[in-house]
């Protein structure tokens, strides 16, 4: 799934205003119906934030089942060669700094 630079900004927003209501809340998983536009846009199926090694990544994933494939937004970056990856040997290609698309069918692209 392409996306342009002012796409991927809102998306970056979009996500860094749920992660402050994660550190507020502490909920992992995020409500769907209490999710940014721009992130309700993408029809995702579930909507997770964790931190990993001090990375905050929020997952936005869009399809699942047999075939798994999603954004990972990083929000904050504590390490600056920090790339979030999900799943083995799955498909990931990097849309900008902050936003990886991933697919867990190695054929199939953004």
């Amino acid at each position: 799934m392409p996306m342009d630079d002012a796409r991927a900004q809102e998306l970056r927003d979009a996500s860094a205003r749920l992660v402050e209501e994660w550190r507020l809340t502490g909920e992992y998983a995020v409500d769907l119906a209490a999710v940014p536009k721009v992130i309700a846009d993408l029809a995702p199926q579930f909507v997770t934030i964790r931190s990993i090694q001090g990375n905050v990544v929020v997952n936005v994933q869009v399809s699942g089942g047999f075939v798994h494939q999603g954004y990972l937004v990083v929000v904050t970056r504590a390490d600056p060669a920090f790339q979030p990856r999900t799943g083995r040997n799955w498909r990931h290609d990097r849309l900008s700094d902050d936003i990886t698309w991933y697919s867990e069918d190695p054929r199939r692209g953004p």
